[in-house]
């Protein structure tokens, strides 16, 4: 078997929201967020199949993470 190799555009958006604890302690929540111009189908390649296309998966039309996290300050 042989994967199908396809181009993938997407553009990201990434807004971060530090909240001070204390003058060096702060915490991160962030979301990041992508949207593909590009969509591909990704199919892998089985000759023993009729059109040769053993599983193909379609990439979501958006995806996100979200995070949660500490940030220390040195100065």
């Amino acid at each position: 078997m042989q994967a199908v190799v396809a181009p993938w555009v997407a553009l990201m958006v990434a807004p971060e929201l530090r909240i001070w604890a204390t003058k060096r302690f702060a915490i991160d929540f962030a979301v990041d967020l992508v949207v593909p111009v590009v969509r591909p189908v990704l199919a892998e390649r089985d000759p023993s199949k009729q059109g040769m296309v053993g599983e193909s998966l379609p990439v979501p039309p958006v995806g996100a993470v979200v995070s949660l996290g500490i940030a220390f300050t040195i100065r």
